[in-house]
């Protein structure tokens, strides 16, 4: 087991500051606000507030900043909405907030005080979309992507040799899956939700000599609360007093439980996107 524990960690060590590097080579991906004449969002860095995020005075360029104070990307906004509201302690005073997505062409630099550019392509309604092209310092190309509204299309890897190495390639079937992520996540559990509804509601049945059925429940007299309790009961407590068979259907009903609940992490975190 420790061995197992230290080979984690080793892990963990090797690839946190490669993810780290590929979350620098690109922007935030908080938009940009403005609010009344204020259009500076700010940044929380060595318990200090520094400009993170600025708009330009004619409130058509962003500019984003380092902890440090050196320029971190800029490219063209265009206004998403726009919307006013009051403050409770300010009721009679009429506040404007615009929102801002990104756009065109997006310039990201090194953390230095001299421009180095770090990687540019392009924005289409605040998603990275097409091709964009990551740098080492000394201006060879690192990386090669190619997105589709926000989601990587391709990733190849430039070495140093000139010798390229395709990391990623989703296919258009991949690309559907990953911009419908969440309805083909909750049509996959949709099998085990209904068999565990099911298990719950014959379970009740047993232990309570009720006849519900799913889905029917509650067009059954005063059936309703039996019904939502079956819908999100996740865990049956077996008790001394239950006879052998409600025993067995109560721990079958907490196994189904279980491998719903495993069901649905995996599907969440063994995303290739995550």
């Amino acid at each position: 087991m420790p061995k197992n524990i230290f080979n984690i960690l080793l892990i963990l060590f090797i690839i946190t500051p490669g993810i780290a590097q590929d979350y620098n080579d690109f922007p935030s991906s908080l938009n940009y606000y403005s609010e009344d004449s204020s259009s500076i969002m700010n940044q929380g860095c060595d318990e200090k507030e520094v400009p993170h995020r600025v708009i330009s005075n004619d409130y058509k360029r962003g500019f984003e900043y380092y902890c440090s104070g050196n320029i971190q990307s800029t490219g063209p906004l265009y206004l998403e909405k726009t919307e006013k509201f009051t403050y409770s302690d300010k009721p009679n005073i009429t506040s404007i907030r615009k929102e801002f997505l990104r756009t065109g062409v997006w310039t990201i630099f090194y953390d230095s005080t001299v421009l180095i550019k770090r990687s540019e392509g392009n924005y289409s309604i605040g998603e990275k979309d097409g091709k964009w092209t990551v740098y080492n310092k000394n201006n060879s190309i690192k990386y090669q992507y190619e997105f589709d509204s926000g989601i990587i299309k391709t990733k190849i890897k430039h070495s140093k040799q000139g010798i390229k190495t395709t990391l990623i390639e989703k296919s258009s079937l991949d690309i559907l899956i990953s911009k419908n992520e969440i309805l083909f996540i909750l049509l996959g559990l949709l099998p085990i939700t209904l068999l565990r509804i099911s298990w719950n509601m014959m379970t009740f049945n047993r232990i309570n000599n009720t006849q519900h059925f799913l889905l029917l429940a509650q067009w059954n007299k005063d059936a309703i609360g039996d019904s939502m309790m079956c819908w999100l009961i996740f865990w049956w407590i077996i008790k001394a007093k239950d006879s052998p068979q409600i025993k067995a259907f109560k721990k079958v009903g907490n196994w189904i439980s279980i491998i719903s609940i495993i069901l649905f992490i995996s599907a969440i975190y063994l995303n290739p996107d995550n």
